[in-house]
């Protein structure tokens, strides 16, 4: 999965990558507003994301969905991963549940060596160079944490 920009201002923040098939992306815009996505294993929803999703037809990237908090946290399933999106805490927030299920279509799936192509080079170097870590991060501010 890689985060291509819907317009200017966009830009990826952080990358946590876990050998148990734990992934999120970062990302935050200039006006200030942040959002995470998070993929699980499939069927893995946070337990906050209950209830179905009326106000966007019950479906984001054209998969059925949950949301919770008013339309900032959305989850659904897709490609073989549960999908969970949310705006972050202190972000400036989106017009509505529907724009947020909009940005969900900046993100892509795609193969395994197109997403590490995609991934800042540090954040490659410490994949390769640790092999039997149980997760890396990559935060623009702190650059690459190794966890065991």
């Amino acid at each position: 999965m890689v985060f291509h920009p819907p317009e200017p201002g966009w830009s990826v923040v952080g990358v946590f990558v876990g050998r148990t098939g734990l992934t999120m992306i970062g990302v935050r815009h200039t006006d200030g507003r942040k959002v995470g996505l998070q993929l699980n294993k499939a069927g893995s929803r946070p337990s906050t994301a209950i209830a179905p999703v009326s106000e966007l037809g019950s479906s984001v990237r054209g998969h059925p969905a949950e949301v919770a908090n008013g339309g900032t946290m959305l989850a659904w399933d897709e490609a073989e991963h549960g999908w969970f999106l949310q705006t972050l805490p202190m972000s400036t927030p989106f017009a509505s549940a529907a724009a947020v299920a909009a940005f969900a279509d900046a993100f892509e799936v795609v193969d395994h060596a197109t997403f590490e192509a995609w991934l800042p080079p540090e954040m490659r170097a410490a994949l390769r160079d640790n092999p039997d870590a149980g997760a890396v991060n990559w935060d623009e501010g702190r650059g690459i944490q190794v966890m065991p």
